[in-house]
């Protein structure tokens, strides 16, 4: 058996989290939930401090090492660049541990 989902002729229906709903959800004269302006804070644990000072301190660093880049290009023009395959096995394998 099916429903008829289509919803002609109803009036709009208040979805949870929408600002009608909300307002009607409160009971009356339950203004104490509602913070005051102005009042809002903000606390940071230890960890968050830490990471917001390693941000900072990466922040005028260079992803990218430059030279390194440079060297490996040239090794690949000059087809002396090899790639040690066990090695990359190894620290592939390092990750899964």
């Amino acid at each position: 058996m099916a429903d008829s989902i289509s919803g002609l002729g109803k009036g709009p229906e208040k979805a949870a989290g929408t600002p009608a709903a909300r307002s009607n959800s409160a009971p009356a004269g339950n203004q104490a939930a509602r913070p005051a302006a102005g009042t809002d804070s903000v606390n940071l644990t230890d960890t968050a401090r830490q990471l917001q000072a390693l941000s900072r301190a990466v922040d005028g660093t260079d992803p990218v090492d430059s030279s390194r880049v440079e060297a490996v290009r040239l090794a690949l023009e000059a087809g002396q660049y090899s790639v040690d395959s066990r090695r990359i096995a190894e620290q592939l394998l390092q990750f899964d541990n």
